[in-house]
């Protein structure tokens, strides 16, 4: 299966936007990971809170002004 990598920008977006977001991405059959960008710490507990829910596997790197989620299925 070809592996299908979606980036969502959710910078700048107040919860419960950015998972939403993340959420809806997942819910596309062929994507199979998606990377997901805050930049607040609310929306990156709440990103990873939903990711761990689902038993989806994900790592969270620090960047200077972003938080980059990464999730897969």
């Amino acid at each position: 299966m070809e592996v299908i990598m979606k980036i969502i920008d959710a910078k700048g977006k107040a919860c419960p936007t950015p998972v939403i977001l993340t959420k809806k991405a997942l819910e596309d059959s062929s994507v199979s990971k998606i990377t997901t960008l805050v930049d607040n710490d609310v929306a990156r507990k709440n990103v990873e809170k939903f990711a761990k829910k689902m038993s989806y596997d994900f790592n969270t790197i620090t960047k200077e002004d972003a938080f980059e989620i990464s999730i897969s299925k």
